[in-house]
């Protein structure tokens, strides 16, 4: 099955309207430009999270030492001591 789009331009009366058709192959080319997109928006997003994970440093504990730990269960939460 194959689709057809009609694209048609409104707002100018003194020129003639003209219809255009959208056939497969427009459709065809306009989901491999999104698939680019999503391709490129997945490189920026892991080239932040690799700049991110670059200022974090690892945490170290002592035994004796106090820390703050939230667990999240469901809606509710807890704060353990």
């Amino acid at each position: 099955m194959s689709y057809l789009i009609c694209w048609e331009e409104v707002g100018r009366k003194k020129e003639k309207k003209k219809k255009k058709l959208w056939g497969p192959e427009i459709v065809q080319l306009i989901s491999n430009k999104v698939r680019v997109i999503k391709k490129r928006m997945k490189e920026a997003h892991d080239r932040q999270k690799s700049y991110a994970d670059r200022q974090r440093r690892p945490l170290e504990f002592q035994v004796g030492d106090k820390v703050f730990l939230k667990c999240l269960l469901g809606k509710a939460s807890f704060n353990l001591e």
